[in-house]
């Protein structure tokens, strides 16, 4: 018989493989340990290879409220990001106290958060059906909780989605992360060497940055005792 339920990190139970709706019953709940206060380390010590030139278009998947898109707004970027709860995004310009006006994307279903000074946009609703037609083409992809949130079977059409919307030379910066899957069934999923290669490299030159041990006591309660962060650049062929 074939598992279709976890005990997630809160001590629910909740689909193996996660849906969008789970997702926003996770915001609605504030069980949102993933989010972070401070901009990402790892987005700070290699932002210099993601974005080499003034005024990048960037996209934020699976965004939820992060402080990131702020910092990248700062430095003059156009920051887009996406999120499928609505709370996640009301939350981010509120506490951000940023002013921003709400409308409907005229063909396709996203509700669109702009900032008065239209520097971050984020588009409301569901990722698998976001493309080019709906907000164009990026420079460049900070994907820091979002291919890891995914389920790992739709690994293949999320980096076709995210392929499709960035421009030759464009660049992506993943962070991923490994473990023993066996002990935790994830999100954040586990990812493999080997999946990283057969999915990218046949579309973007894969450079690994860094690999590093990143054991912590939430992790540790996961039942986990080792924890690997890496991150790597992509640059579309």
């Amino acid at each position: 018989l074939q598992i279709m339920t976890k005990v997630n990190a809160y001590g629910e139970v909740e689909n193996l493989v996660m849906t969008c709706e789970d997702w926003k019953v996770r915001w609605e709940k504030k069980h949102t340990r993933f989010h972070m206060s401070e901009v990402n380390s790892s987005l700070l010590k290699h932002e210099h290879l993601l974005l080499e030139k003034a005024n990048c278009s960037v996209f934020v998947p699976l965004c939820g409220k992060s402080v990131d898109m702020k910092y990248l707004a700062d430095k003059s970027h156009r920051v887009v990001g996406l999120e499928f709860s609505e709370i996640a995004i009301q939350d981010f310009f509120a506490e951000q106290n940023i002013k921003f006006i709400v409308e409907k994307h005229p063909s396709h279903p996203f509700n669109i958060y702009r900032s008065s000074d239209s520097a971050i946009t984020i588009y409301q609703g569901d990722l698998f059906q976001f493309n080019s037609n709906v907000a164009g083409k990026f420079d460049a992809v900070w994907d820091r909780a979002s291919f890891v949130a995914i389920n790992p079977s739709q690994r293949v059409s999320y980096s076709d989605i995210i392929c499709e919307m960035l421009n030759p030379s464009s660049k992506w910066l993943l962070n991923t992360f490994a473990y023993d899957r066996s002990k935790y069934p994830g999100p954040p999923n586990d990812t493999s060497d080997e999946e990283i290669s057969e999915l990218f490299d046949t579309r973007f030159d894969v450079k690994l940055l860094e690999v590093y041990d990143s054991l912590n006591p939430t992790q540790i309660a996961w039942g986990l005792d080792w924890f690997k962060v890496r991150n790597s650049l992509l640059v579309k062929k």
